[in-house]
């Protein structure tokens, strides 16, 4: 009896060892990732007649990045590449014609939605800090069947969460191997390398016929930086046509703005909470709001004009109340006056209140957030009105920004 007991335990004690949480196990081989430098990994699926062979590259000091998508179909080759230096500039170009485009200011603006839902909602991993507006940002290339499409391309982090951690926290452990953790998602399965904490393997159940296949196929860890910008050398960075991020980012903007909304009226967070996070990205939020209405349509309305030429009555109103005796025809005194940093704040702050109550609100809304956010309850009305209050402020002040010098011109560097 003793003489079996003995080898028994040591398996004992590593099957209690292993019984860990999905949760857990998805923590564990995150840090795993997070600990990869750099790397080059290709992934294979097919569906259908049509191959996907696709690679992803990232070096997380410098932030260069590439990957390329190309599906194959019926031996035509169709697909996307992806790359960015690491710095605010990210490149697109088909791998066949030359509609090639680059697009600036990306990376501020994701940036700060990534600081957004990260602290909202419960977002943020159990035991991950909440990320900040001023954390390491990073665009991650990714491939991951995600219900009927394959999601391949980059998404933007300062956790360095990889994009099959947010399935795999919420899904359940179904096997563990010595050299892999299998979970079971709402995406499937999906095998992580314990020794990397890369996705190997996703099979992704198939309603129309058996089931869809991902599966990593070569992976070179610490490659480097150069071997990593190598891959995009020849692509095309200098003729291309130049974007703003507001092009881009409608979609995705939409989306974030959802997931906070819901988060709230779930009650998993609140609008105090909400709150104080809007506010105190109000600043870099006006910043980036620049680049929304330099590709929207109602920056050049006629409107502006009229709410200009009214504030500046009241201004002008203000100012001889403030000055007795001043001379209410003298221009050029009133001028200086206008041109005052306080008065223009005033005044900025005066527009927001126009425009909150007019019929320019819902149309700033529409051209901010393409695609209406929906609500189930008062939580999620309140949570979403919070978030186009905050959109809506941002753009209007950046719209003071640009046109008080247009309107009410510009005296000493000051506007």
């Amino acid at each position: 009896m003793w003489r079996w007991l003995f080898p028994i335990l040591p398996l004992v004690t590593c099957a209690v060892a292993e019984e860990r949480t999905a949760r857990q196990w998805a923590d564990e081989l995150k840090a795993t990732y997070g600990k990869q430098k750099s790397y080059i990994a290709t992934y294979h699926a097919e569906r259908n007649g049509k191959t996907a062979v696709d690679f992803c590259a990232l070096d997380v000091a410098s932030g260069a990045m590439a990957t390329e998508i190309k599906v194959i179909d019926h031996g035509s080759a169709s697909g996307v590449h992806w790359w960015s230096a690491g710095d605010d500039q990210l490149f697109a170009s088909p791998l066949e014609g030359n509609s090639s485009f680059r697009i600036s200011g990306i990376r501020r603006e994701l940036k700060w939605y990534d600081h957004l839902s990260g602290v909202i909602g419960g977002l943020t991993a159990e035991g991950e800090e909440p990320s900040t507006v001023e954390a390491k940002f990073t665009f991650q290339p990714t491939i991951l069947f995600v219900s009927d499409m394959i999601a391949s391309g980059i998404y933007s982090t300062t956790s360095g969460r990889p994009v099959w951690h947010q399935y795999a926290s919420k899904g359940r452990v179904a096997r563990v191997e010595p050299d892999s953790v299998t979970f079971a998602t709402a995406q499937g399965d999906l095998t992580v390398d314990r020794k990397s904490g890369m996705l190997i393997k996703q099979i992704l159940p198939d309603k129309e016929g058996p089931p869809r296949i991902l599966e990593l196929t070569k992976l070179e860890l610490n490659p480097g930086q150069k071997a990593v910008e190598a891959l995009s050398s020849k692509w095309d960075s200098e003729h291309n046509e130049p974007r703003t991020s507001h092009q881009i980012t409608g979609q995705f903007r939409t989306a974030t703005v959802q997931l906070v909304v819901e988060s709230v009226q779930s009650g998993s967070s609140s609008h105090e909470k909400l709150e104080k996070e809007l506010v105190s990205g109000r600043d870099e939020l006006r910043s980036i709001a620049d680049s929304w209405i330099g590709q929207g349509k109602l920056v050049d309305n006629a409107v502006w004009k009229k709410l200009f030429d009214i504030l500046k009555e009241d201004a002008h109103k203000d100012w001889l109340a403030k000055v007795p005796g001043a001379d209410k025809a003298n221009e050029a005194v009133f001028e200086a006056y206008l041109a005052g940093p306080q008065v223009r704040e005033q005044s900025r702050e005066l527009l927001v209140k126009i425009v909150k109550d007019s019929a320019l609100r819902p149309k700033i809304v529409t051209e901010i957030l393409p695609t209406p956010i929906t609500t189930k309850n008062e939580a999620g009305e309140g949570a979403k009105a919070l978030v186009e209050e905050a959109f809506v402020r941002a753009y209007v002040e950046a719209i003071a920004d640009r046109k008080f010098p247009e309107y009410w011109g510009e005296r000493d560097g000051l506007h």
